[in-house]
């Protein structure tokens, strides 16, 4: 990953999302860094948490991200860090 996403998935991160009312609200809010058919998926150990009860989710996780032409193109989420290295190739 270049410096180039690696500035964009922190532009990201960087995001108000607890401002706005859903991801695909904020990831709207996002146009000019995601592209326009960004595939985002949770791991089904994660569920569907957080959002709507507010609840903060605990442990730790890890996302891995695709970048195309500039833009992030997927994220997926996972349980660990090291399932989502394992996701992603790494040692």
């Amino acid at each position: 990953m270049g410096e180039g996403d690696v500035e964009l998935v922190r532009r990201i991160y960087g995001f108000d999302w607890v401002g706005v009312g859903s991801r695909r609200a904020g990831f709207g809010e996002l146009s000019g860094l995601v592209s326009a058919g960004l595939q985002s998926r949770l791991s089904p150990e994660l569920g569907e948490r957080g959002r709507l009860s507010r609840m903060p989710l605990s442990g730790e996780f890890g996302h891995v991200w695709t970048i195309e032409d500039g833009r992030a193109a997927g994220v997926s989420a996972f349980r660990d860090r090291e399932s989502a290295r394992r996701e992603a190739g790494l040692p």
